[in-house]
């Protein structure tokens, strides 16, 4: 197996995308396809032969069908990267094999990135979860120990401060973490 191969076989970030975003990422499938046209297109198949064997999709004057590509890469900005790059290279004389080749690599590192990046992401966003439940937890531990945590909170007096202060705090924690977050999403997003 060679090393773009085994690429291919470990970039599933597949038709889900990365979580939350609403962005899907390529199906490794759809990237085999691809790199299956690019090796048929420098074996010496025509442009028409190499995209339906590749990925049985309509070729118009040498160029893949963009809906048909878009139907089968899962994501319709991943299909007008790889038209483009035939394009490009159908329009310039470049070996179009090496051309969406390089456009496999970049597309394959894109999903390993969006890989990662949900990744990262999963421990701060399961522990803010956490954190998020621990005041419920604690109400249903004060009660299961015999306290009346309820009446402490709703006494008019310092309990009901506390119960306002850490509502206030929670929600402006939720909302900080959850600003956090959307942050690091589209800092790794295309502009």
């Amino acid at each position: 197996m060679s090393s773009r191969q085994g690429r291919l076989a470990r970039s599933s970030v597949g038709p889900s995308g990365e979580p939350g975003t609403g962005r899907q990422g390529p199906q490794p499938t759809f990237l085999a396809g691809v790199a299956n046209v690019a090796a048929s297109l420098r074996s010496g198949a025509s442009p028409d032969v190499a995209w339906r064997r590749g990925l049985d999709v309509a070729v118009r004057s040498g160029l893949p069908v963009r809906e048909d590509l878009s139907e089968r890469a899962g994501d319709p900005r991943v299909a007008a990267a790889v038209v483009a790059a035939a394009q490009v290279a159908r329009d310039l004389g470049a070996a179009p094999g090496t051309v969406l080749d390089g456009v496999v690599v970049a597309l394959v590192q894109d999903a390993e990135a969006q890989a990662a990046r949900a990744s990262a992401l999963a421990g701060p966003v399961a522990t803010a979860r956490l954190l998020e439940w621990l005041p419920v937890v604690g109400l249903v531990l004060g009660i299961a120990l015999g306290v009346d945590p309820v009446a402490v909170l709703l006494d008019g007096g310092g309990g009901t401060a506390l119960l306002l202060t850490g509502a206030a705090a929670s929600f402006v924690g939720h909302r900080w973490t959850a600003r956090l977050v959307r942050g690091a999403r589209r800092s790794g997003a295309e502009p």
